[in-house]
This record gives C-alpha cells, structure tokens and sequence, in this order.
C-alpha cells in the first residue's frame, strides 16, 4: 500500500529525517520519501505488518503534527 502523509512542524532536513526514520524504523514499511518544503512524507509499506494509524503515531512521537 501507498499513502502520502500530511505533516505539520518540520522545518529544515533534520526534521526531515527525524521522520523519515521514525517511519523507516517500523516492520513492514518498504519506502519512505519526506519533502520539507511540501510537508509531506511517501510511505509504500506493507498493510498486513503495519496500520496507516501506527505509522501516524510514530510521526507524532517523533514530534510533528499529522494532518492527514
């Protein structure tokens, strides 16, 4: 499955991968593209492993907002 995840309060390329390696880090998560000046994060994984709710979790425990 692919989704693209809204994300507010990433700034600058930390930010960036700060989330992209809270996605990363998750079983079944195959692909992860984060865009700062889009606010946004591509993320191709597996829907069997992992639920579009835990992967919005984790975004949110890296500390950003998820809008959608």
């Amino acid at each position: 499955m692919e989704k693209t995840m809204k994300i507010e309060g990433m700034r600058c390329m930390g930010c960036a991968n700060a989330v992209s390696k809270a996605l990363s880090d998750v079983e079944g998560v195959v692909k992860v593209e984060v865009s700062v000046t889009e606010g946004k994060a591509f993320v191709a994984f597996d829907d069997k492993k992992v639920t579009w709710d835990i992967l919005k979790d984790k975004v949110i425990k890296a500390g950003y907002k998820v809008i959608s």
